[in-house]
């Protein structure tokens, strides 16, 4: 997994506290985070430790209980962007536990089947944030489905 945070510093502090090792990208500005290693309860205490603003983009390999149990337990307004190669059923039982006013942000290269799933996995209050190079057609696809709401 890959996160990117204004607060790198402590960042790297939960980090170390939780005894991960990880890799810093000072080019991208990402700190990249073996998965395999991490216990559920690991995943969720990183997660949960996230500031407002970061980013987590998750591998489409990890777990799917990793996966859930991570993106539940992210806070509001920490961005979700889950990576595109993502099974569609772990991409819908990762929105299913999204919490009020975290931010679902789908890659653009995501298929149109996967982004319309989790549009319609989406629970109120969670904000949908599509890159701003996303293809027309899947963004009205996306749309037709939150009319339903």
């Amino acid at each position: 997994m890959k996160i990117k945070s204004s607060n790198n510093l402590e960042l790297f502090k939960v980090l170390h506290e939780l005894k991960l090792s990880f890799q810093y990208d000072s080019d991208r500005e990402e700190i990249a985070v073996s998965h395999a290693a991490l216990t559920n309860d690991q995943c969720i205490a990183l997660a949960n430790r996230l500031h407002k603003g970061s980013r987590l983009r998750l591998d489409p390999d990890t777990d799917q209980a990793k996966l859930v149990a991570m993106a539940g337990a992210l806070r509001p307004s920490v961005i979700l962007s889950p990576h595109p190669n993502t099974d569609e059923a772990k991409l819908v039982a990762m929105v299913e536990v999204l919490k009020r006013f975290v931010i679902l942000q789908p890659y653009s290269d995501t298929d149109k089947a996967k982004l319309v799933a989790m549009a319609g996995a989406l629970r109120l209050g969670v904000v949908l944030r599509p890159q701003s190079d996303t293809d027309q057609a899947k963004m009205v696809a996306m749309v037709e489905v939150l009319k339903r709401f």
